[in-house]
């Protein structure tokens, strides 16, 4: 759960910055996931540093290409008029990574006890 409220609550937080999503959804959200990355702070689990910087390098180029979000449901600043490759590619890449570096933290931290 960490995993997924951190990438969460990142994914939010660059489209308030750069499309102007809305400031309380992030609070909110923010909030509301807060505890499952903390409990895993305090359970000894942090995401693996090389593939966390991995994750910020490929965000940075998503950033660089427009920061869209391929979505079937919502329209406006920040979600593709139509589906990109790219686009998703760049989304999938980044959560799938943050995943894994969670993951080896995970392995890591499970080793220690």
């Amino acid at each position: 759960m960490a995993w997924a409220s951190a990438y969460e609550v990142g994914f939010v937080a660059l489209g308030a910055l750069f499309h102007g999503w809305s400031p309380g959804y992030l609070a909110w959200l923010a909030a509301a996931l807060a505890g499952w990355i903390v409990l895993a702070q305090v359970r000894g689990v942090v995401p693996d540093l090389r593939l966390l910087l991995a994750t910020a390098v490929l965000t940075l180029a998503w950033i660089a290409t427009g920061f869209e979000a391929n979505s079937a449901i919502l329209a406006g600043p920040g979600c593709a008029r139509a589906c990109s490759p790219l686009d998703e590619a760049l989304n999938e890449g980044t959560k799938t990574l943050l995943g894994l570096a969670y993951l080896v933290g995970g392995l890591r931290a499970g080793r220690k006890q």
